[in-house]
């Protein structure tokens, strides 16, 4: 064992015959596994950008790095984030352009671009919070490159924040469609409470008139009228529950774009850890990731049918709520 004698950069142990020991990809500085899988990434990755090669202080020879005896040459599909030989123009998986503009091969964070990721491919061996990227990416599958080059590089910067513009402008309908329903139906209570703090007493019965008048009407004209009438007979918000459903709306795009990448991270994570005992091999475990991951379309239409039914309620307790 060629690194015998020599420590582990992370918790600064000697390596002994008996580690279990994993080799940088990009430098090939050596790691005890469970130091990698702590931090997520090599100890060294701030040397990675200006060419940085781990040499073995005791002069003893090195193994080849890994990206020298597996040169991790098959390229992404950058539409389904299945892995196609060399050369390959259509994805043998979805059928699509395999670099269709290079959509989302780069990083394309708010702020927090990284430059060492600037490549084309994710190599298949590099970990992401201690799972394998080929691992993150078929539970991902949609736009599986986009969050795995974010997710690689919040694991390297030590970060818990990355924007998302789709997580902060469509909070609910992208948590349902990341299949996130615990988050999803935590933000639509709170959003019911908001509703019923700031809409005035008067609006529910203002509602019902409107429906009654839409109902009687002959002439599809006037309707517009209508709700103009509707809009002048009922109250104004007081300027405290503008002002709070205000913050709530901009808080909330904020909270949900700075941390909605790291939401999903976890995830994914935690998804993936509960799903491997109940496969008895890679094929079934890998298209378990799959069945189980991905995004939800049936979700993402309920959303709109949830939203407006959320607001209705609110609305109507808000009624109640006058009464009293």
């Amino acid at each position: 064992m060629t690194f015998q004698d020599t420590e582990c950069p992370v918790c600064h142990r000697v390596f002994t015959a008996d580690d279990d020991v994993v080799v940088c990809p990009d430098c090939g500085t050596p790691h005890h596994r469970e130091c990698w899988q702590q931090t997520g990434h090599c100890a060294n990755w701030a040397r990675h950008a200006g060419g940085y090669a781990w040499q073995n202080p005791n002069g003893q020879e090195e193994p080849p790095k890994p990206q020298e005896a597996l040169p991790h040459k098959k390229v992404r599909c950058a539409n389904c984030g299945a892995w196609n030989e060399p050369g390959t123009n259509v994805c043998t998986s979805c059928g699509e352009r395999v670099n269709r503009e290079n959509r989302g091969d780069r990083p394309m964070g708010f702020g927090f671009g990284d430059p060492m990721l600037n490549v084309d491919t994710v190599p298949e061996n590099v970990l992401i919070d201690g799972i394998p990227a080929e691992e993150t990416a078929a539970y991902v599958r949609e736009n599986s490159t986009r969050y795995l080059w974010h997710f690689i590089s919040m694991d390297r910067r030590d970060s818990k924040i990355n924007w998302n513009w789709a997580a902060a402008l469509f909070r609910p309908f992208w948590l349902f469609y990341r299949k996130m329903y615990g988050w999803g139906f935590l933000y639509l209570a709170v959003f019911l409470v908001i509703i019923v703090l700031t809409t005035p007493g008067e609006t529910f019965s203002a509602y019902l008139e409107l429906l009654q008048s839409v109902k009687s009407i002959e002439d599809p004209a006037a309707i517009p009228a209508l709700y103009e009438q509707f809009i002048m007979n009922t109250a104004p918000a007081a300027i405290w529950q503008q002002t709070l459903s205000s913050a709530f709306q901009t808080i909330s795009m904020v909270l949900f774009g700075l941390f909605g990448d790291e939401l999903y991270k976890r995830k994914v994570k935690k998804s993936i850890l509960a799903l491997r005992p109940q496969a008895s091999s890679m094929e079934e475990y890998m298209a378990l990731l799959q069945k189980k991951g991905g995004v939800s379309i049936l979700m993402l239409l309920l959303t709109a049918v949830l939203s407006a039914a959320v607001s209705f309620l609110g609305v109507f307790l808000s009624y109640l709520l006058s009464l009293l």
